[in-house]
């Protein structure tokens, strides 16, 4: 039963424009590990972070999301940053069949990520550990 793993609730939401985000992914997902292709993901009160490290080399880069969309008393704990991981290949598979804005709705780091446009079509992106 599929409807098991989409997350219910959203608990954080941030909406992006899919190409900025795309790009972001796409920069950093290249020096990350091979197997996991591992993507960090910190999300800030202004900003959301996009970052990978390799063997060799390290790499980030920022993304803005949308005012108001992941107000900073709701993000975590109050402080106001929170911290999640995704594998950046299954990230810009998602990306890849959206439209020029996403939203990103997540209710803990360990949490399944729920990518869509609004409507019915939604996709969902297991969670990594970083």
């Amino acid at each position: 039963d599929y409807e098991r793993v989409i997350p219910k609730g959203e608990a954080r939401r941030i909406v992006v424009k899919s190409k900025e985000l795309a790009d972001a992914v796409g920069l950093v997902v290249n020096v990350s590990q091979e197997r996991s292709r591992s993507v960090r993901f910190d999300l800030h009160d202004e900003h959301l972070e996009v970052s990978a490290r390799g063997d060799l080399h390290a790499a980030k880069a920022v993304v803005e999301y949308q005012e108001g969309s992941a107000p900073g008393a709701e993000i975590a704990d109050g402080k106001g940053e929170y911290t999640f991981g995704l594998n950046g290949a299954y990230v810009l598979a998602a990306l890849a069949v959206c439209g020029e804005l996403v939203t990103l709705s997540m209710n803990d780091p360990v949490s399944p990520v729920l990518v869509h446009e609004g409507g019915d079509f939604r996709q969902v992106v297991m969670p990594l550990r970083v």
